[in-house]
Formats: C-alpha cells, sequence, structure tokens
C-alpha cells in the first residue's frame, strides 16, 4: 500500500482541480472537451477530444472507458442531489408528494445533464491519480545498423 504524503495530497488535488476546470489532468493547459461556441450537439457536449494537443495524453484509453463515470461519479451525485433537493424541500415546505416530486426531477434531470461533462473529467483526474499513464511515444532507435554486405549509398 501507498504511503500518503504531503506531495500525494498536493497531487490529488491539482489533479481533481484541473478536473473541475475541464482541463488536461496531465498538463493542466488544454481543455477536455470542446468549447461551448463549438458544441453543436449532444455528443459535442459528452464527447471529450481524444487526446490533448499539448501533451499527448490519451483521455480515452480504450473503448468504454468512460462507463465507470456515468455509472459512479454522475448517478451517485445526480442521485445524492435530488435526494438532498427533496428532503430540504419536504422539511422546509411541507408540499404533496406530486408537487415534490417534480420539483425534484425537473432540476435533477438539468443537472443531470450539465454534470456530464464534470463526471467525466473527475473520474479521468481520479484514475490518472491512481494509475498515471503517458502517452506512448516511440523508443528511439537504438539499434545499429546491420551491414548486409553491400555498400551504403551516399
Amino acid at each position: 500500500m501507498r504511503a500518503v504524503t504531503v506531495s500525494t495530497k498536493k497531487r490529488s488535488w491539482r489533479f481533481f482541480w484541473r478536473a473541475l476546470r475541464l482541463r488536461c489532468p496531465e498538463c493542466g493547459v488544454s481543455p477536455i472537451f470542446q468549447p461551448l461556441t463549438r458544441t453543436r450537439s449532444w455528443r459535442d457536449w459528452s464527447t471529450p477530444l481524444s487526446g490533448c494537443p499539448r501533451c499527448d495524453y490519451a483521455y480515452e484509453r480504450e473503448p468504454g472507458y468512460f462507463l465507470p463515470a456515468i455509472w459512479v461519479v454522475h448517478v451517485f451525485t445526480v442521485f445524492g442531489f435530488g435526494l438532498a433537493l427533496g428532503l430540504v424541500l419536504d422539511a422546509w415546505m411541507r408540499v404533496p408528494l406530486g408537487l415534490l416530486v417534480v420539483t425534484v426531477c425537473v432540476p435533477m434531470l438539468i443537472f443531470a445533464l450539465a454534470f456530464v461533462r464534470h463526471a467525466k473529467a473527475i473520474y479521468l483526474a481520479f484514475d490518472h491519480w491512481i494509475d498515471p499513464h503517458r502517452s506512448q511515444q516511440p523508443a528511439p532507435n537504438t539499434e545499429k545498423p546491420q551491414w548486409n554486405g553491400k555498400p551504403s549509398p551516399r
């Protein structure tokens, strides 16, 4: 088990802060998603870019990589938001059940649609903190050329 040190805590907070700003977990400069001005569809809104153009960090390691982000981060956060909102409204206003369901479900749906990007960014930052991976740069050619019996062209 890895010991938790001050530098480990700083790294985790740095990755979480970058996720909240929807920035690359590796360099913290480039965005993970398309800018809002270029978003034209739900796919543009919810799908991250293929990787960071600055540091070449791949955002999606494999197909289905962000599925845990949807199930763990997104579902529990939205459910927690809806539960908290429902309990507060019920304790504060004493409204009928039908009205309570509507007043909780509408903001919860809006929150769910707005939180998709942050759920994926938080999952990406958490995964990068636990299991960092770097870009797959090809190793420099360290082999010596083999002589094939023919003179090399000059």
